[in-house]
């Protein structure tokens, strides 16, 4: 799991690197890829949530300003995980992208594949959340 998270990751910082290198964006290449991946994997948690609570068939109840709270909590929090396990424990290097636990090349296959990872884990939250509550997919 620790080696997906790493080439979802390095897919990403790659291609952050060379827009820095370009000149084209000023912030580091690991801080925007690391943003990236952390908006990713937050969107597959929300797809889990909302699906957790059909099945389950109840709503949370929390108040619209709680939401924001709490969707701001796991943010942070999920980038806080998302750093410590890609810079303390497979020691990422920041300028490079690459650690010395796994060589990765990435090829055309890997960055359409992640690009479309991607894409569905943050899209897929407002499709997919329409879908099972509005169309009633598990509604009995």
């Amino acid at each position: 799991m620790l080696k997906f998270l790493y080439i979802y990751y390095y897919t990403f910082f790659t291609m952050h690197h060379k827009y820095n290198m370009d000149g084209t964006v000023k912030s580091p290449a690991w801080y925007t890829a690391l943003l990236q991946v952390s908006m990713g994997i937050g969107g597959i948690f929300y797809i889990l949530v909302i699906v957790l609570e059909e099945i389950a068939n109840r709503r949370s109840g929390l108040g619209n300003s709680n939401k924001y709270i709490v969707s701001l909590t796991l943010a942070v929090t999920l980038c806080s995980v998302v750093y410590y396990l890609l810079f303390k424990v497979y020691k990422v290097s920041k300028e490079t992208g690459l650690t010395e636990n796994y060589h990765f090349v990435v090829t055309q296959k890997i960055k359409i594949f992640f690009w479309i990872f991607w894409i569905l884990s943050i899209f897929g939250t407002f499709i997919f959340g329409y879908v099972v509550r509005d169309l009633g997919l598990f509604n009995r």
